[in-house]
């Protein structure tokens, strides 16, 4: 097997698995919020307890958020500004819907 093709295998196992492993995060949502607000868990400490990546814990409690904060808006606007506070240390949105603890995590 080559170099190339042992990444290919990687990485569609680690598409395979956080496909299998999406339910944990919409299953448990409400718990996973919490300790990450509540009880200030990092997200690589939830992400090594949940075998999730980080990634996608952080965009879901965003997008919870945007959504709970602007109800009304076009989900397309609504994920430009998921997109922008996961890619982008200083978007302009970051103070709005993270705290500076929150801000750091991601």
């Amino acid at each position: 097997m080559t170099l190339e093709q042992g990444f290919l295998i990687r990485k569609q196992l680690a598409v395979t698995k956080a496909m299998h492993n999406s339910w944990k995060l919409s299953a448990r949502f409400d718990a996973i919020e919490r300790r990450f607000c509540v009880e200030r868990r990092g997200l690589l400490q939830l992400s090594a307890e949940l075998d999730l990546p980080p990634v996608s814990i952080a965009r879901a409690i965003i997008r919870d958020r945007v959504e709970m904060a602007r109800p009304r808006m076009v989900p397309r606007d609504r994920k430009q500004i998921v997109r922008s506070l996961i890619g982008d240390e200083h978007s302009a949105h970051a103070e709005e819907f993270l705290s500076a603890w929150e801000n750091e995590q991601l």
